[in-house]
């Protein structure tokens, strides 16, 4: 974890699982690390919604659906490179301290990388 000043722009704050991509089926990704050969991981429910809005847009540790819970188990369980970022004086919520998630990890849903025959 860094420190930095202020968070970009598009960090989103996330209040409740609506504010989340409505997808919860089952998806499977490839998942590229530098230096690391490319694996499949498969993810449904709010696992796969978090790992949507991250790869849509940085967000906020804070939330009030628990988002913490769903990156740890996308990090240690399917080894998805996130990194949490610290800032300091969040004048929305008066914290001294808080939060970003950013995907690290390039991921792409699998259909995306299918060639037709």
């Amino acid at each position: 974890m860094e420190s930095c000043s202020q968070p970009p722009k598009d960090a989103r704050r996330i209040y409740s699982w609506d504010q989340t991509p409505n997808l919860t089926a089952p998806a499977t990704y490839v998942v590229q690390d530098e230096g690391q050969e490319p694996r499949s991981i498969t993810v449904s429910k709010n696992m796969r919604r978090v790992l949507e809005a991250l790869m849509r847009n940085p967000i906020y540790a804070a939330s009030y659906c628990r988002i913490s819970c769903r990156v740890l188990e996308l990090r240690h369980d399917y080894g998805v490179e996130i990194e949490c970022v610290r800032y300091q004086t969040d004048l929305p919520t008066k914290r001294q301290t808080f939060g970003v998630y950013f995907l690290r990890s390039k991921v792409t849903p699998l259909a995306a990388n299918e060639v037709a025959a």
